[in-house]
């Protein structure tokens, strides 16, 4: 596994300028007491209409490619220099055009939207366009590390593999939320 380079920018989910989403890879779902209620969707509308008690959490998790071309930090579309691996293992292979494996990013957020119905994204309705509430979800990520918190990450996450998820640093500490 190789680290991210410095200004990688990509974007995950919705595809902006096709209005597609060719490989789905985020999920809307409802968390109540630690627990998943329902089941994990693309569009908002189902978890949203179970997430009406108090304390419960509609959350969105989006999922970035993990394999890159080795040559650019950017494309036009922000996609195409990085690729999926065949399967969703972390120990499947890259393609052969994009072999240079790195950590798998995955975003995730949470809202409360208890008492609130009719929910959708701004994205849903472009340019005369209408998506089913939330499918249009997608994220940008521009790849840009404090050099000592990186070199920590990569000594502890990526060099001694650990589990650093939630922005641990692999040594007991953790990035500022």
């Amino acid at each position: 596994c190789s680290d991210m380079p410095e200004g990688l920018k990509m974007v995950a989910g919705y595809d902006m300028q096709s209005m597609s989403n060719p490989r789905p890879k985020h999920w809307w779902y409802c968390i109540r007491n630690n627990q998943l209620i329902g089941t994990k969707e693309r569009g908002l509308t189902k978890p949203a209409a179970l997430c009406q008690q108090k304390g419960d959490l509609l959350y969105v998790s989006v999922a970035f490619p993990d394999c890159w071309n080795g040559k650019h930090i950017d494309a036009p579309d922000h996609r195409s220099h990085l690729a999926w691996r065949a399967t969703d293992s972390h120990t499947s292979p890259c393609p052969p055009t994009h072999p240079v494996a790195f950590p798998a990013l995955t975003l995730i957020a949470g809202y409360d939207v208890v008492g609130k119905t009719n929910l959708r994204l701004s994205s849903d309705i472009m340019d005369g366009h209408e998506a089913e509430p939330g499918t249009s979800m997608h994220g940008d990520v521009i790849v840009v590390w404090d050099k000592r918190a990186k070199d920590r990450w990569t000594k502890n996450c990526l060099d001694t593999p650990r589990d650093c998820s939630g922005g641990q640093l692999g040594d007991g500490t953790a990035l500022k939320q």
